[in-house]
């Protein structure tokens, strides 16, 4: 459905079509060996892909170009994102006897992904030559590597209560520069080495949880 003008930012006449996110073999591969009872190590590695979005207002969708030639040039030369994820670590679980803390779980695992085809939403024209920018478009810039860290805990306080609490570390940089424009007013985007947009650093997450009957 058409939006009616002006409905939401940026609104246009949106192009119609199908577009397809194919991967017909997605290998994981995972070993867990199991310590002592309470101690387990634990390694695996997969690879993934993201579908297109479909969203008429999201700002990597093909859906949200405005245009119907700028969609069937997504479509011809652009590929999905992948990623190959690679995680190791170790978890336990213990009964306690400390007063009111009667259980203990625990995980710390290390990850590492390497993101290909990135997209990212770029003007196609120099920003350094151009009074008015063209039209955004989506493009495949490379390659992201992803490095991060988890610290996740749970403390039982008898049957019917929990706190479970999660820190998690993340350094996400692209690998690679990028040529925005053509010709004599190409230009090249130097964001290799950079930390990706909207990745932040740290993130925590606490749960406290109560189960009765």
């Amino acid at each position: 459905v058409q939006p009616i003008p002006g409905s939401f930012t940026g609104s246009r006449e949106l192009p119609t079509g199908r577009i397809f996110t194919k991967k017909p073999f997605l290998p994981q591969v995972g070993g867990l060996w199991d310590i002592n009872g309470h101690e387990q190590l634990f390694a695996n590695a997969q690879k993934n892909v993201r579908q297109f979005q479909t969203s008429a207002t999201a700002g990597l969708s093909p859906f949200a170009l405005g245009s119907q030639t700028l969609f069937d040039f997504f479509k011809q030369n652009t590929k999905p994102e992948t990623s190959w994820t690679y995680e190791g670590g170790i978890r336990t679980a213990r009964s306690l006897d400390l007063g009111p803390i009667t259980g203990f779980e625990g995980q710390i695992s290390y990850y590492h992904v390497d993101f290909s085809n990135r997209l990212l939403a770029i003007s196609p024209t120099s920003t350094i030559t151009a009074i008015v920018s063209g039209a955004t478009i989506l493009q495949n810039v490379g390659s992201v590597k992803t490095d991060g860290v988890d610290f996740a805990g749970t403390l039982h306080f008898g049957p019917h209560f929990s706190i479970y609490d999660a820190v998690s570390y993340n350094n996400s940089r692209f690998s690679d520069n990028y040529v925005t424009g053509s010709g004599a007013t190409a230009t090249t985007v130097a964001t290799k080495g950079k930390k990706v947009p909207g990745s932040p650093d740290w993130l925590n997450k606490t749960v406290a949880s109560f189960n009765y009957g």
